[in-house]
């Protein structure tokens, strides 16, 4: 069963895009953008021809740009966190990055950048 939207400038969610809760508050989290970011290590024989190498998982990121449903609507701060998904699985998020409000076509906008919480 497809959720209620609390807002859009649309009717349904625009693909890629999902509610998420923060302190209660939601918001439409549009091109919500998860990844699975690894570091690579190469290996080298003596003569430092690559032969292999190694990948290490490193903590997942994403990225959206929430929708905020009036003026009066708070704009989540660096460090809240809330649930959601992350390609596969539901994992806990913390924001690390907000951008400041903007206005277009009506709706008021921020962009966010969040880390796994581990």
């Amino acid at each position: 069963m497809a959720e209620t939207l609390p807002y859009s400038s649309t009717p349904g969610i625009p693909h890629g895009s999902r509610i998420v809760t923060i302190d209660g508050v939601a918001y439409i989290a549009e091109g919500f953008q998860p990844t699975r970011p690894t570091t690579q290590l190469p290996r080298k024989n003596q003569l430092g021809a690559p032969n292999g190498f190694k990948l290490l998982k490193e903590r997942k990121t994403a990225t959206a740009t929430l929708q905020l449903e009036t003026d009066s609507t708070p704009v989540p701060g660096r460090g809240r966190e809330f649930a959601g998904e992350a390609v596969d699985e539901v994992v806990a998020w913390v924001i690390i990055e907000v951008s400041n409000p903007e206005v277009s076509d009506g709706l008021k906008t921020v962009s966010i950048t969040v880390w796994e919480k581990i």
